[in-house]
C-alpha cells in the first residue's frame, strides 16, 4: 500500500502508534510499619506493588493488634 501526498491517511496505519497515547499508570514506593510497646521499637517498610498493597498491610497491621489484644 502506497500512500501519496494529499491522500487521506488510511485508518490502518494509526493503531500501531496507538500505543504511544496510552499512559500506565505506576504505582510505587514503601509503606512503613512502625510498632512499639514496654520499651521495644520495631520498623519495617514494604514495598507497594499496586493500589492493593496499602490496604492488605492495613489489614495484617489490624490482624495482629487484634491477637496482641487476646
Amino acid at each position: 500500500m502506497r500512500h501519496r501526498a494529499g491522500d487521506p491517511v488510511p485508518a490502518l496505519l494509526f493503531p500501531g502508534l496507538l500505543f504511544l497515547l496510552i499512559k500506565q499508570q505506576v504505582v510505587a514506593g514503601y509503606v512503613q510499619v512502625t510498632v512499639n510497646s514496654a520499651g521495644r521499637f520495631h520498623s519495617a517498610m514494604i514495598a507497594v506493588r499496586n493500589e492493593s498493597t496499602f490496604p492488605m498491610v492495613m489489614h495484617q497491621v489490624n490482624y495482629a493488634r487484634t491477637l496482641s489484644a487476646i
